[in-house]
């Protein structure tokens, strides 16, 4: 759909991810203004009878991936 082959974005991604920072230490600074905002994003992965769920918690100022998880949409995978 936007003419861009699976090996390009794979080199993107690979590209961004090793540019990335993993200091922490903004967290600390902010920690007092800190507003999480949280969202899930859902795929397929190989076939339909397996969705996949990528819950995000984020900072709602710098826009940083505070944490992760991936998983299913139970109670158990939203409290981890």
């Amino acid at each position: 759909m936007l003419g861009i082959s699976i090996n390009w974005l794979q080199n993107y991604v690979n590209k961004f991810y090793r540019s990335i920072s993993f200091e922490t230490s903004s967290l600390a600074s902010c920690i007092n203004s800190l507003i999480l905002e949280c969202d899930e994003l859902w795929s397929f992965v190989c076939s339909k009878d397996n969705p996949v769920y990528l819950w995000l918690s984020l900072n709602r100022n710098t826009k940083e991936i505070l944490g992760f998880h991936l998983g299913d949409r139970t109670k158990k995978d939203a409290q981890d």
